[in-house]
């Protein structure tokens, strides 16, 4: 079979070809400032669309840094009294609360002061309590 050696036409009116549309660099050239304002009018009105926006999720503490975060063998004021820090993790911390003596009169009749352990009481890592001592 015979190759067809003729070329097909292009339809020009599908493609709208011009000799302007090869000369980019004169456009660039005129048209920069134009660009660059575009640009900052589009930059302003998303500024300006993102402060009118509502905040999803707000932050009303102050942000705290880690010398008001609570450490290990801290000494803070909690149920008024100073009790010192057991443990922290990024959840809670951990104080020991000391708990008042108790005072036992046995069969023999001489009575006994028995100190309990201190109660471990869980609190938030971020506590805003006084810390007494470091």
């Amino acid at each position: 079979m015979k190759k067809n050696k003729r070329r097909l036409p292009l339809p020009q009116h599908e493609f709208g070809f011009s000799p302007d549309t090869f000369n980019l660099f004169a456009e660039v050239s005129l048209d920069g400032d134009r660009i660059a304002r575009e640009r900052a009018e589009a930059e302003q009105a998303r500024l300006a669309a993102e402060a009118a926006q509502a905040a999803l999720f707000t932050n009303n503490k102050p942000t705290m840094n880690n010398s008001f975060r609570l450490h290990a063998g801290d000494v803070v004021a909690y149920a008024g009294q100073p009790c010192p820090v057991v443990r922290v993790t990024a959840s809670a911390a951990v104080v020991a609360v000391a708990q008042k003596p108790r005072t036992i009169t046995p069969r023999f009749g001489q009575p006994v002061t028995i100190q309990p352990r201190p109660k471990l009481e869980r609190i938030s890592a971020q506590s805003e309590i006084p810390i007494l001592n470091r």
